[in-house]
Parts: C-alpha cells; structure tokens; sequence
C-alpha cells in the first residue's frame, strides 16, 4: 500500500497536482511518521503551492528524524531567501521519459552552469524541466519557459557550440539538478548541420584518442576558420 500511496504521490509531483501530492503524503507520514521521503516530498508540495511557512516547518521535522539528511539541509539553508511571492506555478506538466537523461557518446553533456540567476529564480526549477538554449553573439544563455534567465554555459563550451548552432546544430537542454547557487543541465543534439555533419557536439577524452583523422580535421577546421578571422581583422586593422 505504502509503495503504491508513493507512487502515486511521485506522479502527482510530476504533473504539479501539488493539492493531491499534498494529501498522498500526507497518508504516507501517518501511516509511518519516520517516512523521511514522504516528509521531503509534503515540504516540497507545500513549497510549490506558495506555503513556504509549512514547507520549512516540514523540513525542520525531517531534521528532527536525520539532522544529517542532505535534502532537508540544503533546501532549509535555501528557504531562508525564499517568499511565497517567489513562488510561481510553472504553466506545464513535467512528464519525464525513462530515457531523458540516457547519454549517448557525442551527442550528450551533463553541464553545471556559470553565473546562475538568484535562489528565487532557482527555486521554481524541476528536475526534467526543458528549458530554452538561447545563442548570443558570444554566449548562450539557458532560459526558462517565461524566458527567465537561469544561467550561462561555460565559456569554452557556449564558444564551441556556437559554431556548431551556426552550422545548423539543434539542441535541446533539460534540467537535471538544482541548489542553492548551482544548476545542472542535459545537454542533446538533436540535429548535426552538413558543415559539421562528422564532427560529434561533445568530445571526452577517451573518445579524443579513438578519434578518426577525419574527424581530426574536421575539428582542427572549426578552429583555423576562427584563426583565420581573427588574421583577416588583424590585417584590416592594420592596413587602417
């Protein structure tokens, strides 16, 4: 009973029916008051329905069970920046597939993110989310569905993938962990474009050593086609 109760609990989270996750949860403590991730699972409701007064209190009752639980420690420390006016409904339902974050050599990244928005931004952010890649001149930015910006992909990164996002590349980019002042996210090709058909988005160590020349040349390509931009700007410059 316990088991089906939690996940039907876990599924109502994932549609934000934050009432009936409330309530589901609810049963889980009183039938065990010790169910710590039915507790975290009430705060988290309680968070999401805009009662933010309940949700710390509930945290703190997780505390009381483990003064040691991770979730409770990190969300409590967070809360305490937190209004209910911070609190928003997102406007649709996260359903994750079984296969959201299955990585895939080349084509997959898991990417934590630089210069992140306030915990106020961050607190409305779910795990499976998709979000927005949004490409800059020089950057790319992750927003959310109201185009709230969350963060930034590392410099060396967003530099590469704006090559490949020029040349056709599609991406699509989920979230897979959130904290106080951090965000994690799931970076998918989804497309390659012809210029960098044989080129794969995202290149690990190991994979750099079995590398075939082709593939070399073509990467090393991407890199004198910068090299010589900035030549050419260096010589009109000086002409000038």
């Amino acid at each position: 009973m316990e088991e089906e109760l939690a996940a039907q609990a876990i599924a109502c989270a994932l549609e934000q029916k934050w009432s009936e996750a409330i309530r589901l949860n609810l049963e889980l403590v009183r039938i065990n008051m010790s169910d710590i991730p039915a507790h975290n699972r009430l705060a988290y409701a309680y968070l999401k329905s805009g009662d933010v007064i309940t949700a710390k209190n509930t945290y703190q009752k997780v505390l009381k069970i483990d003064k040691h639980n991770p979730i409770a420690l990190k969300i409590v420390k967070w809360l305490s920046g937190i209004s209910k006016s911070d609190i928003h409904q997102n406007n649709h339902h996260v359903i994750p597939t079984p296969t959201v974050f299955l990585e895939e050599p080349g084509k997959t990244k898991v990417v934590t993110l630089v210069h992140t928005a306030q915990a106020k931004i961050l607190c409305n952010l779910i795990t499976a989310q998709k979000v927005n890649f949004i490409p800059k001149k020089h950057s790319i930015e992750i927003r959310d569905e109201m185009n709230l910006y969350i963060g930034a992909l590392p410099d060396d990164l967003a530099y590469k993938l704006l090559k490949f996002v020029n040349a056709g590349n599609v991406y699509d980019v989920y979230i897979k962990g959130v904290g106080q002042n951090s965000v994690i996210v799931f970076i998918r090709e989804l497309k390659r474009g012809k210029k960098y058909a044989s080129i794969p988005s995202f290149t690990s160590a190991s994979q750099l050593q079995n590398t075939s020349t082709k593939h070399t040349v073509l990467e090393n390509e991407v890199n004198e086609e910068d090299e010589e931009k900035s030549k050419d700007k260096n010589t009109d410059e000086t002409e000038e």
